[in-house]
């Protein structure tokens, strides 16, 4: 288009043009140009095309359908709208005046580790048998067998997810569980069900999508809120078992980097693939546990948001690599709760692994069977060494040097990183010497002139068990 305008006579062709009119550098009108023509001062005065397959929110810019659906909006044909029903976020307020009297107790999968109806992030080392720790604790499930002196829930239906086993390993695995635990494999092979993704097939759960404003050439990517954790048709088909009257799901997903498309560094991320994970597969109150790695670089695996995202967090390795101390090679392999807000940051158990036919299974204190008289000289020699440095033993369990604290703790239970003596052992060995007389209980006086309770051994020259 031509400006038809002549220059002023008076300042010669050198002049400045007019004003800039509205729809070209000259202000003049072009009589051809639609009147709803918008255009970007980016681009040059070439007409702003849609991108494809995407709607514009507007004031925000232009986005993929399922993302604007997934922040409140409708979308219809190319533009979005906000729903006037979508949920507002804000402050989610309870009415403490409508609680029962008493609290309902909490549910667990395995006591002191694994909550029931939440997520469990199982972490350590690759190698150090996270897996088989997980697909144990689904079989012993399911076989009404004790683990770790818990009893579990007789209504669990283990669901296993598996990336990185092919299923004819995962048949030596589970064959080899049950060979160890005396359980029969057909109970086991009726009660759980097992997806094996491995190499060329779909492996994803959930697919992290980072919302973006464009703006001409420029992009933004916005803050925690605008990141999401979209579930994919595979989490959809997890979802969709069916669950007898009763029953609840324990899923075990193995491993985390394979479930997600995520940045493992970015906060952001890990809370909303763990919050997406709960809300799909929780939901009814079933379970899930999640093992993962640490990096190659470090003890920890990307950003530490891994461990606080998920609602239990437990930590499984060598005793020197998780204590973060030198390496040792002869360190036996442990159990710990590394975040829990609902049990004791305590809670630590030692495995064995026990070799089967080119596989195995995890053994702990518990199954095993001390030899007859060797727990009690043990306990006698505890004993003997907290009276010599004037370490008082308590027969109450609400003290802080109750009897089975403390020689929990004392250095002669512990035998390469084992304890001999389980708290139930110790609580059955104090009552038995009692009963033969080996040791008594007596009053004291203490400092603060109140009097208490302690264990003495009985004054006499010869022992008999």
């Amino acid at each position: 288009m031509t400006d038809e305008r002549e220059p002023p006579a008076d300042k010669g062709p050198e002049a400045d043009p007019p004003p800039a009119g509205p729809d070209d550098s000259y202000g003049a009108v072009d009589p051809g140009a639609p009147a709803d023509v918008e255009r970007d001062p980016l681009s040059n005065g070439e007409e702003r095309q849609p991108p494809a397959g995407l709607v514009e929110i507007p004031g925000h810019g232009w986005f993929d359908p399922e993302v604007a659906r997934g922040m409140g909006y409708v979308v219809e044909g190319e533009t979005a709208e906000r729903d006037p029903l979508a949920r507002r976020a804000g402050v989610n307020w309870i009415y403490m005046d409508a609680w029962p009297e008493k609290a309902p107790p909490r549910e667990w999968v395995l006591p002191g580790f694994v909550p029931a109806g939440r997520l469990t992030f199982l972490y350590g080392p690759g190698g150090a048998g996270k897996t088989l720790f997980a697909i144990q604790l689904a079989i012993m499930a399911v076989a009404g067998l004790p683990m770790m002196g818990h009893v579990l829930p007789a209504n669990i239906k283990p669901v296993l997810y598996l990336t990185e086993d092919d299923a004819d390993e995962v048949h030596r695995r589970i064959e080899a569980i049950c060979a160890g635990l005396g359980v029969d494999t057909s109970i086991v092979y009726d009660r759980m069900l097992l997806a094996c993704q491995g190499r060329g097939t779909d492996r994803l759960l959930v697919r992290v999508q980072r919302y973006r404003i464009r703006e001409g050439s420029y992009e933004l990517e916005l803050n925690t809120e605008e990141t999401r954790a979209v579930p994919t048709d595979v989490l959809a088909d997890l979802r969709s078992i069916v669950l007898r009257d009763g029953e609840k799901a324990l899923f075990i997903i193995d491993p985390l980097a394979a479930i997600h498309d995520g940045n493992e560094n970015d906060r952001r991320h890990a809370i909303a693939v763990f919050d997406a994970l709960e809300e799909e597969l929780c939901y009814d109150g079933s379970s899930v546990i999640i093992p993962g790695h640490p990096s190659k670089t470090s003890q920890y695996s990307g950003s530490t948001q891994w461990i606080y995202a998920a609602r239990s967090s437990i930590i499984m390795g060598p005793e020197y690599w998780i204590d973060n101390v030198a390496k040792d090679d002869k360190s036996p392999t442990q159990i710990a709760l590394l975040k829990g807000n609902y049990a004791s940051q305590r809670i630590r158990e030692t495995l064995e692994f026990m070799e089967v036919e080119q596989a195995g299974y995890w053994r702990w204190l518990e199954q095993e069977s001390p030899e007859s008289g060797v727990n009690e000289d043990l306990l006698l020699d505890i004993l003997r060494d907290c009276e010599t440095i004037k370490t008082n033993l308590s027969p109450n369990l609400a003290a802080r040097n109750y009897i089975v604290k403390i020689v929990r703790e004392h250095t002669l239970n512990r035998r390469r990183g084992k304890r001999v003596m389980t708290d139930e052992q110790i609580t059955n060995l104090a009552a038995k010497l009692r009963n033969q007389g080996v040791i008594t209980i007596e009053n004291y006086r203490g400092s603060n002139r109140v009097e208490y309770a302690r264990y003495r051994i009985a004054e006499t020259q010869e022992i008999v068990f």
